[in-house]
């Protein structure tokens, strides 16, 4: 499945991120892992949000590497002139 990049904006409440459904979970553990670091929080909790962020980084990477390799992908921006 393919899909044109879109921007989120602050009023955006219907868009999701543009990766597959069961790795959304790896954007909520960076944001765990930036509070427990700036809380200064116990060694043990960020070492276990690094492990699990890891685990989801390689599930990421074998998702998305099975991919149809033989077509090569291309991500262009969407201009826009304000002036």
């Amino acid at each position: 499945m393919q899909r044109r990049a879109t921007q989120f904006t602050a009023a955006s409440t219907t868009q999701r991120a543009g990766i597959a459904p069961h790795l959304h979970r790896f954007f909520s553990l960076g944001m765990a892992y930036d509070y427990a670091v700036a809380k200064m929080l116990a060694t043990n909790k960020i070492t276990s949000l690094i492990n699990e962020m890891n685990r989801y980084r390689i599930m990421i990477s074998e998702h998305y590497g099975m991919r149809q390799k033989d077509i090569k992908r291309n991500l262009n921006p969407n201009y826009q002139n304000n002036r």
